[in-house]
């Protein structure tokens, strides 16, 4: 997952106390006035109309078949890390689940060498077209792989890549069955954004190796012209989720994730907090493309050593962690995203 340079627990200010008309004194003035009654009867099936389209269809992909998919991927490879038979069972299992997509010809291994702080490593970004019918795609990103470091623990990553790989292909076989109708969807696996040494690891940034590949190559190919959005999927499969609002993402998206929230009625589970991330939507932010970061870093409770979350990077980041119900919510979140950036970009 990312690095959290700041947490601030920013409560969202809610209004309180704010004046009601009360309901019974507007029936009593109709009643009086036949035609405020003509009125009313004429608008309550353009009121309802409005508030069925407000509210955003939920449900479309299932929380449950997510986590299903996430307890596959975990049994397939559990332990991810550059360089393990694990490692190459997460790729075989992303591949597995889109020959529809490269028997199309929408299928891309990037394969790249990235210089690490233990050598030189191959990594593979993949990336899964789902062309649409306007010109651009918007883009959504998660890593794949688990933490270098933790190779020698029984460090899993339910929630830190696991998780958000499941959602990623869920994602996409929505999208296979329903072809996105305004821009293209994208979906990029990306390698390498844990770190293999240390996150600043003697001045050196060694992290993201991946996203920052990605990003320098469709810039020098002309690619990034055509990227609309680009939406960071990472550790939001918790069982409490809280997605912090990140202060470097997007202000417009931002917004568009926000009245997404509303939409979708998951008010409850996004920004009441904000942070500033070190994470996989920063090389594409440097180079000028809206991007957000749909993050929840506040994993499991503070501990007082660390002063990190709990669960984060430890044994402890199981499947136990997370559940099909944040799931849903989040695969809520971004499918409704998507159509609001093709309502309003």
């Amino acid at each position: 997952m990312s690095r959290t340079a700041k947490a601030a627990a920013v409560i969202l200010s809610r209004r309180r106390g704010e004046a009601r008309t009360p309901r019974v004194n507007v029936i009593l003035s109709a009643a009086k006035n036949p035609c405020i009654c003509l009125l009313l009867a004429l608008s309550m099936p353009f009121a309802a109309a409005t508030a069925a389209r407000a509210q955003a269809p939920t449900g479309l992909i299932s929380g449950q078949s997510i986590l299903t998919l996430t307890k596959q991927f975990l049994a397939a490879a559990p332990k991810r890390y550059n360089g393990s038979s694990g490692h190459a069972a997460a790729e075989k299992f992303i591949k597995d689940h889109f020959k529809p997509e490269a028997a199309k010809g929408n299928f891309e291994t990037d394969q790249f060498t990235a210089n690490t702080p233990a050598g030189q490593q191959t990594m593979r970004n993949f990336i899964v077209k789902f062309p649409g019918k306007r010109d651009g795609a918007i883009v959504l990103v998660t890593h794949y792989e688990t933490n270098y470091p933790l190779r020698n623990i029984n460090f899993v990553g339910a929630n830190d890549g696991a998780c958000t790989t499941a959602l990623l292909i869920a994602i996409g076989e929505y999208f296979r069955a329903h072809p996105p109708q305004g821009y293209g969807v994208w979906l990029v696996f990306d390698d390498g954004e844990e770190a293999v040494k240390d996150w600043n690891y003697q001045g050196q940034v060694d992290h993201t190796y991946g996203t920052r590949h990605l990003a320098a190559k469709w810039d020098a190919e002309g690619t990034l012209k055509r990227v609309k959005a680009l939406l960071v999927a990472d550790m939001i499969g918790d069982k409490d989720l809280d997605i912090f609002e990140d202060m470097q993402s997007t202000g417009w998206l931002r917004s568009i994730f926000r009245q997404a929230a509303i939409n979708t009625r998951h008010t409850e589970n996004v920004f009441k907090k904000q942070t500033d991330e070190q994470d996989d939507h920063l090389p594409f932010i440097e180079r000028g493309v809206p991007a957000l970061d749909v993050i929840d870093p506040d994993y499991g409770p503070l501990d007082p050593k660390t002063g990190d979350a709990a669960y984060h990077h430890t044994a402890k980041d199981t499947i136990d962690k997370i559940s099909a119900q944040s799931l849903q919510t989040s695969a809520d979140l971004f499918l409704e995203t998507i159509r609001l950036i093709n309502q309003q970009r």
